[in-house]
């Protein structure tokens, strides 16, 4: 199973595992049609909820709500 993975990795043009994003991975809608997972999990960099201008649009108004005791 190992030895697949990195099959996989290599086949992507990546050196390791933790270079895998969503955007790699395809999943099959219908008989002729993949999509990347890239779509329902888009990838966010590392901190972008920490300034309100950073803040990915689909999750703004949802972050403004939030609270550090409750939602």
């Amino acid at each position: 199973m190992v030895e697949s993975l990195l099959e996989l990795v290599v086949a992507a043009g990546l050196n390791r595992p933790d270079e895998l994003r969503p955007c790699h991975i395809q999943r099959r809608v219908n008989g002729d049609e993949t999509r990347s997972y890239a779509e329902p999990y888009p990838h966010h960099p590392e901190g972008c909820l920490r300034i309100d201008s950073e803040v990915p649009e689909g999750w703004r108004n949802d972050w403004k709500q939030a609270r550090e005791n409750g939602w």
